[in-house]
């Protein structure tokens, strides 16, 4: 087996691995007690040593500087909690800095929280080389960019979040706290593709700066987004998504079928 103690099994592909951590973490978030989040500890079904052997054992990042904003000094915690797109994230809170007493004045300190209490939303499948490469967009840019587009249009998707009723368009399942998550007709990867082929792919490298941390709710999520000189562009985007994006809400079980049967 090339993937040995993936929570607790072996895999010989990594399909096979994120289809197990898939499995697990929909038994979670379809409890019917669950709320907005849910800690990872020793009684939970993924248990929190099994994701700390999973960052010890599988965890690459050949993006020094997504590493220090995401990660920090390590992993103190994890958990899931639902995005702006009701998906359901895997979230971490950083390890803290014994040496740093005191915390500066700030827009952290202003809210009464320290930066490193803030919780931070990462990708399994993207920060794990059980599930997928592993965090490499210095190597990959254009992963870097379709992050980007993914995040410019959240406020599309919170928008029709807002404008539906809380329960499945396709079976009808009323579904709370982390059960509903927003779809793509035709998928998001297809679309992004589509835009991408219309623009010039080192125009939108040198377009995608830093991370950007930005409190939204009880959250501070951090993103890649466009640069100022970049807003025509985001803005073409922004109008070719919501032309093309014919959205629904589904309940993880639909949602699952539905990406599985298409692959995306």
């Amino acid at each position: 087996m090339k993937y040995k103690d993936v929570l607790g099994k072996d895999f010989k592909t990594k399909k096979e691995a994120y289809s197990y951590f898939c499995a697990l973490r929909d038994k979670i978030t379809e409890a019917s007690c669950l709320g907005r989040q849910h800690l990872l500890t020793e009684e939970t079904i993924i248990k929190k040593s099994q994701m700390d052997k999973l960052y010890t054992d599988y965890f690459l990042c050949k993006d020094s500087n997504w590493y220090k904003k995401k990660i920090g000094l390590g992993v103190k915690d994890w958990f899931f909690g639902r995005d702006n797109e009701g998906g359901v994230c895997l979230w971490i809170f950083q390890k803290e800095d014994p040496k740093e007493s005191v915390v500066e004045e700030s827009i952290w300190s202003q809210l009464a929280i320290k930066e490193t209490d803030m919780p931070f939303s990462i990708s399994a499948k993207w920060v794990f080389t059980c599930f997928g490469p592993g965090v490499m967009l210095d190597k990959n840019p254009r992963l870097k960019i379709k992050n980007v587009l993914r995040h410019t249009v959240k406020p599309q998707i919170q928008k029709f979040r807002d404008s539906v009723e809380d329960k499945c368009q396709s079976c009808g399942k009323q579904s709370p706290g982390l059960g509903l998550e927003v779809d793509h007709t035709p998928n998001f990867s297809d679309i992004a593709e589509s835009f991408l082929k219309r623009h010039d792919q080192n125009f939108l490298t040198e377009t995608v700066v830093d991370l950007e941390t930005k409190r939204v709710g009880a959250n501070y999520p951090q993103k890649w987004r466009f640069n100022d000189v970049a807003k025509q562009i985001k803005k073409d985007w922004c109008e070719y998504h919501e032309s093309q994006a014919a959205l629904r809400l589904l309940c993880v079980s639909c949602h699952k079928s539905k990406t599985h049967s298409s692959e995306g």
